[in-house]
Formats: C-alpha cells, structure tokens, sequence
C-alpha cells in the first residue's frame, strides 16, 4: 500500500490515507483529533452516537453519519460499517473517545475493502479496538511491562 494522504495539522491533529496502487479503492485512514477540543468534540458527537446530546451542549454539535451499522465495543470505542461513499466498497471503522470536563480525545481507524477482503480488515481494526491511541497504549502498557515513565 502507498501513502495517498499524510496531514499534520495546526491545531496537532494526525491524518493518514493509504491506498492499494493495483485497487485505489482499497483504503486506510486513520485520524487523531490531537488537542483540538473542538474536533474532538464534534467527532466524539458523530461517532458516539450516546454522546451527542453532550457534544451539542460543548457547542460543537456533530455531524449525523449514515451508519448501517454501529455498536460499542468496550465504554469508549465503537464499531461501524458506512455504506460506500468516495470508495467502491463499504468502509468498516473503529473510533475511540475518551472525554473529561476539560478535555476530550479521539481517534480513528478506517477500512474500505472488498467483501472477500473484510478478514484482512477485522484484524487491522481489532488491533485498533487494542490500541487506540498512544496515550491509552502508552498507559495501558507501561505499568505491565515495568517501563519508566519518561518525564
């Protein structure tokens, strides 16, 4: 696979495309809202479904997904399935938020295959449901490893 997309943004949001060259529309994105609490709110609305009443009360509301399917997999992630939209095949995804009064994180992980393909992306995005972001890694792993934490 090859890098279609790779964005550092301003506000220290992540984004990253990748793509089959044989099958453009074969793709991977995975985004992290990074410290934008305004992203993270909006997107935390959008794709956490119990959370948009609070996402509209912050003031950013989000945007309503057309899921075919969702459901939460653990408190703070959930699964889903778009239906086809810049790509030939549905996209399955995870997404991950944690949120405090001050604060709010999100990441996400996407996958748009081809059916006979979906067990390649069950994988990717189970990894993804493990490890979310490196800040749930890094405090999930650190203590059990006995890893010093880096100051």
């Amino acid at each position: 696979w090859e890098v279609v997309r790779a964005d550092t943004g301003a506000n220290g949001s992540v984004g990253l495309e990748l793509a089959d060259p044989q099958h453009p529309d074969r793709r991977a994105v995975y985004l992290d809202g990074g410290p934008c609490q305004g992203c993270n709110i909006a997107l935390i609305g959008s794709y956490f479904t119990a959370l948009k009443n609070w996402a509209e009360e912050k003031g950013f509301p989000g945007k309503t997904m057309k899921f075919l399917h969702h459901a939460y997999v653990r408190n703070h992630v959930v699964t889903y399935v778009l239906p086809p939209g810049s790509t030939a095949y549905k996209t399955v995804g995870a997404a991950f938020e944690r949120h405090e009064p001050q604060d709010a994180m999100f990441t996400r992980y996407e996958v748009s295959v081809p059916p006979e393909d979906l067990g390649i992306a069950n994988v990717m995005l189970d990894f993804f449901a493990r490890f979310p972001s490196s800040v749930a890694a890094d405090l999930s792993v650190q203590p059990y490893l006995g890893i010093p934490s880096v100051s």
